[in-house]
C-alpha cells in the first residue's frame, strides 16, 4: 500500500512541478477537439482520488475550497476558473497522499491488536490503488497533450 502512496505523491509533485509556471489563462485553455482543460483535469484528480480513497470511510472525506461537483466525470469546463480555485486544486492535490498515509498511520494505531495490511486493507484495496495510480497517469498524458497546444 505505501508504494502506492508513494508513487501517488511522486506523481503529484511532477504534475504540480511542470504546471507551476503556467497562467491562470493557460490553465484554462481548451484546445480544439479537447473536452477540458488543465485545471478540470487537476480538479478531476483531486475528485476521482478522493472518491476511491474515501470510499469505505466517507466521514473522514476531505472538504475542499473549491466546488468538486464541477469536476465529476462527466461534466466539461462551463467558464474559467479563477486563480483562487486554481490555487485550491493545487494545495489539494499536494495534500491528498499524505493526508491519506495518516488516516491509514491514525486506524493502525486505533487498532494495535491488528496487523497494519489488515487494517490497510479494510479501508482500501491494492486494486483500487492501482486504479488509481492508471487513472492519475492517464489524466497527467492529457495534461501533457494540452501543454503542447500552448
Amino acid at each position: 500500500m505505501q508504494h502506492y502512496l508513494t508513487k501517488l505523491e511522486e506523481l503529484r509533485l511532477m504534475l504540480l512541478s511542470t504546471t507551476t509556471q503556467l497562467t491562470n489563462q493557460q490553465m484554462n485553455h481548451k484546445p480544439i477537439g479537447f473536452n477540458n482543460n488543465i485545471i478540470w483535469n487537476m480538479g478531476h484528480l483531486v475528485v476521482v482520488s478522493d472518491d476511491i480513497l474515501y470510499s469505505s470511510i466517507e466521514s473522514k472525506r476531505p472538504q475542499h475550497q473549491f466546488d468538486v461537483h464541477k469536476f465529476r466525470k462527466g461534466t466539461k469546463p462551463e467558464a474559467d476558473v479563477d486563480g483562487q480555485t486554481i490555487a485550491s486544486i493545487r494545495n489539494s492535490l499536494s495534500v491528498t497522499a499524505p493526508s491519506f498515509r495518516e488516516l491509514l498511520d491514525q486506524a493502525s494505531l486505533a487498532h494495535p491488536e491488528l496487523q497494519y495490511d489488515k487494517v490497510v486493507r479494510s479501508i482500501i484495496s491494492n486494486a483500487s490503488m492501482s486504479f488509481l495510480i492508471f487513472h492519475e497517469q492517464m489524466h497527467i498524458q492529457a495534461i501533457d497533450n494540452i501543454k503542447s497546444y500552448l
